[in-house]
């Protein structure tokens, strides 16, 4: 009688294959809701930024008149322009 051992089908990689192709899933996801963002107008009103790609950046990590909030970049549909934008303590 002669025995077969058996070979696994997960091998070492394909739990990282998995974990990156999750983590891209999750990023495409979440580009849906970047791209429904509202256009940016430069209109002295920041409401418009909200829902737009940023880096956020923790609070106390400089002299209150200089600590940022956040950073702000985008550009609108079928504009070449790009708009940036820093939010800081007032």
């Amino acid at each position: 009688m002669v025995r077969c051992k058996q070979l696994s089908i997960w091998r070492p990689w394909s739990y990282a294959v998995l974990l990156v192709a999750g983590a891209v899933g999750l990023l495409l996801a979440l580009a849906g809701v970047v791209v429904a963002a509202s256009p940016i107008v430069l209109d002295g009103l920041f409401g418009d930024w909200a829902g737009h790609p940023n880096v956020p950046d923790p609070q106390g990590d400089a002299v209150t008149a200089a600590d940022l909030v956040a950073f702000f970049f985008d550009t609108n549909p079928n504009e070449e322009t790009a708009y940036f934008m820093a939010e800081r303590i007032s």
